[in-house]
């Protein structure tokens, strides 16, 4: 994310249960540069991986959240003071309360991915097609 933007988000976040919504809130930033179904997705993707980073990542550490949107992408980063590698849930099962996080991540994003090295820092991109233009799906 070097280059100029067209816009950006850049929140340390409390390691707590309010994290998720926290994020959630810093997104309204960049609402305006994104059609709201892509926004929609944007939320729950954050919301999915915040999450993650409360519930695996360093207890009192905060969680890093960088969001910037250039030529029509949003390219999204989260990161925590944890282990320094993501290993995906086997999946859950019906009834199950968690463990589909990276699932929709998978679904969600366009292209996803973790660094593999310390700190964990989780990363996906979205098409933001601007508010108008009609979305991929």
């Amino acid at each position: 994310m070097d280059a100029p933007l067209d816009a950006c988000v850049d929140v340390r976040l409390p390691h707590s249960v309010r994290a998720p919504g926290l994020a959630r809130d810093a997104l309204a930033a960049i609402r305006a540069h994104m059609s709201p179904q892509r926004y929609a997705d944007l939320r729950l993707l954050v919301s999915e991986l915040v999450s993650n980073s409360v519930v695996h990542g360093a207890p009192g550490e905060a969680v890093h959240l960088r969001v910037g949107i250039k030529g029509g992408v949003a390219e999204v980063e989260v990161e925590d003071a944890g282990r320094g590698s993501v290993a995906p849930s086997p999946g859950a099962r019906p009834g199950d309360e968690s463990g589909r996080g990276l699932q929709i991540v998978e679904m969600l994003a366009d292209r996803w991915g973790v660094a593999s090295s310390r700190p964990t820092r989780v990363w996906f991109q979205v098409g933001a097609e601007p508010p108008g233009m009609p979305g991929p799906r």
